[in-house]
């Protein structure tokens, strides 16, 4: 019972932590002056890893191109069935045309939080061990064009090297 509760709270903070990172990485990326709004345009798509869909990660895509962003990376969650609806001011509103580093992190709710020191990376609770969630380094890259977009993400043949 104390560990379904223990569970809860890890789930609990793991997420909030999350959301703090999404919040802080649209802070970090420009400023949030009002401006013009950009234009978007609907984003979907799947994210594979090793071959299976993904249910549960976060997918966040960063514009090469900081200053067409306005402060604001497209965001989302996948479903059950892997599949995402990318968010930049609206709930699926999509994201500007453009191309965009994409990273990944998909929790290990398995592993508790208070483990971890406070200064600690968080790839340890990231079953992709941080290998897709800094935009310095991860290997995914999409474009959005001025149109519908359907984008696969898939991690084969970039896990394997």
């Amino acid at each position: 019972m104390a560990g379904d509760r223990n569970n809860r709270a890890t789930l609990i903070a793991f997420s909030a932590m999350l959301v703090s990172l999404a919040i802080a990485a649209t802070v970090v990326y420009g400023t949030l002056l009002q401006a013009e709004e950009v234009e978007t345009f609907p984003v979907s798509g799947r994210l594979f890893i090793r071959h299976q869909l993904v249910p549960g990660a976060y997918v966040v895509f960063h514009p090469v191109d900081r200053s067409s962003c306005q402060g604001r990376c497209a965001v989302a969650l996948t479903d059950a069935d892997g599949s995402f609806r990318l968010s930049t001011r609206e709930r699926s509103d999509g994201a500007p045309a453009g191309d965009y580093i994409v990273t990944v992190i998909w929790p290990d709710y398995a592993c508790p939080i208070d483990e971890c020191e406070v200064t600690g990376s968080l790839s340890k609770h990231d079953r992709l061990r941080g290998r897709f969630a800094d935009p310095a380094t991860s290997p995914l890259f999409a474009t959005v064009l001025l149109e519908v977009n359907y984008v696969n993400l898939s991690t084969s043949g970039i896990e394997e090297k």
